[in-house]
């Protein structure tokens, strides 16, 4: 009897203290109540959120070196996508860093910084039919830092545009020529 009533005891401690650790998520830097985030960021991805810019990091691939533009790509092909994914208030955005084969354009290579400079940095508007709208108004910066791929988006409005429902999350995708596509689902750290 006794032995039951030790396990029952240390089986009610284990659901209170997991219970209590799952509750502390659901919590903000400040104490305030957050949006329910359930799982932790993927190792090396980051979605930061404030009032005046929204920050974005994803881990690069290592490559001795990198190729675009390339001959066998047909023109207008995509070739690369470091992109965040995000859907407010009904409308879905995306945004970072494309490289698309132009007509004309010369095969190119070189390092990975090489490859952020040569790329088109926009934010893109889905139009719901399953074709993309550049959103010409909003700055998006794109910078190789170390290890790591920042996507960022300055200024209140731009900000508010993307973010004023405050989804508890975003997708960073990843397409790479002759590799899988990668999806992260990465929740949005709000400091505001």
């Amino acid at each position: 009897m006794k032995k039951i009533y030790a396990a029952t005891l240390a089986l009610c401690a284990s659901m209170l203290c997991n219970a209590e650790t799952a509750s502390a998520r659901f919590v903000t830097h400040n104490g305030s109540p957050a949006q329910a985030q359930t799982e932790a960021a993927p190792a090396g991805y980051t979605a930061t959120v404030k009032s005046g810019e929204a920050r974005f990091t994803l881990p690069v691939p290592q490559r001795r070196e990198w190729q675009w533009r390339r001959s066998e790509t047909k023109e207008r092909g995509r070739e690369y996508v470091f992109d965040v994914k995000v859907v407010n208030e009904g409308r879905t955005y995306s945004f970072g860093l494309f490289m698309w084969k132009f007509p004309g354009a010369r095969p190119a290579n070189g390092s990975f910084a090489s490859l952020v400079n040569a790329g088109q940095k926009n934010v893109f508007e889905s139009d719901g039919s399953g074709h993309n709208l550049i959103v010409r108004d909003v700055d998006v910066k794109v910078k190789l830092k170390g290890e790591q791929l920042i996507i960022t988006v300055s200024g209140r409005k731009n900000v508010e545009r993307l973010f004023s429902g405050r989804p508890s999350t975003v997708t960073i995708e990843t397409i790479i020529l002759d590799e899988p596509r990668t999806s992260q689902t990465v929740p949005v750290t709000y400091e505001n």
